[in-house]
């Protein structure tokens, strides 16, 4: 148990499990949010949040000492329960396997849960029992290699977290390195064989959003809310865009762009043998409530959108 939490706890520390909101995920509505979806954004806005929970899951570094092992299982017990709850109601994956976790820790608070139970609802005064050490390790050199044991489990638990943290850092400047044209596009006007159209009347489909965050990668989202990825090659030369469908490579598309300012972009060529023209303004994170919006430690009113 313990060290199952505490890796699970260090790979929050170094926020790796929970993500920052990406740029897709800032336009997506709630609505079309799966749970999992939406408890990810959540846990993953806050960095704070990350560095608590990873915290208090590391504290299970107390399961490995007699002296502590009761306060570490009542801490552990309410972190177990607390992941399987978030597990069950957002439809999270691993449901079974946390709630082993949960009552595998239960059963090992069972042998103090009397004297817990006395504690903390009477006034009677009572002690814990210290888990008593195995007469084999009595020793003074089994007692050392026991030490030992305990202290190179810490250390290789604490260098596998560092090796995840170096290979995510080495995975997002690589594969997943931002882009130069890095932001989302928010469109404007969509023009389709010189006709301008909008989301409000027309039956079909046209584009809402062109998210461009990591390189290679463009991904669009339309006015229904259907998402569309695709390999994406930049020429800034000839200023082109070309995006191949990553699930059908015969679909590939030749856009042309030209940046009036730096606040938006114009795409004209051919999609789906319509001619079309893309009127778009640049969005950045910073342009997000959920992002701008910072620290406040005092408000006034609520601040509710």
């Amino acid at each position: 148990m313990g060290i199952i939490l505490v890796n699970y706890g260090l790979v929050k520390l170094f926020y790796l499990q929970f993500p920052e909101p990406s740029l897709s995920r800032l336009v997506k509505t709630f609505g079309n949010s799966s749970p999992m979806g939406l408890a990810w954004t959540f846990l993953g806005y806050s960095k704070g949040y990350n560095i608590f929970m990873g915290i208090a899951e590391v504290m299970a570094i107390l399961l490995l000492f007699r002296r502590t092992l009761t306060f570490g299982l009542i801490i552990t017990f309410f972190v177990t329960l607390n992941v399987m709850v978030i597990n069950y109601s957002f439809d999270v994956p691993l449901k079974i396997v946390t709630t082993h976790l949960m009552l595998i820790t239960l059963f090992l608070l069972s042998h103090d849960i009397k004297k817990i139970f006395i504690f903390f609802f009477t006034t009677k005064r009572v002690s814990l029992k210290l888990v008593r050490r195995p007469e084999a390790l009595n020793n003074i050199y089994l007692y050392r290699i026991g030490a030992f044991a305990k202290i190179s489990i810490m250390v290789i638990i604490i260098v596998l977290a560092g090796f995840k943290l170096r290979n995510r850092n080495m995975i997002l400047e690589g594969q997943f390195s931002k882009t130069k044209f890095y932001g989302i596009y928010d469109v404007i006007t969509y023009k389709k064989n010189n006709s301008p159209i909008s989301a409000s009347n027309i039956s079909g489909t046209m584009w809402k959003y062109l998210v461009m965050e990591y390189n290679g990668r463009t991904e669009v989202i339309n006015n229904k809310g259907d998402e569309r990825l695709f390999h994406s090659e930049i020429d800034s030369l000839k200023n082109t865009l070309i995006l191949v469908d990553i699930n059908k490579t015969s679909d590939t598309l030749k856009l042309f762009y030209e940046m009036p300012d730096e606040k938006s972009i114009i795409f004209h060529g051919q999609i789906e043998n319509d001619s079309v023209v893309i009127v778009c303004n640049i969005l950045k994170k910073s342009d997000f409530i959920l992002i701008n919006r910072g620290f406040n430690l005092v408000s006034e009113e609520p601040f509710y959108k």
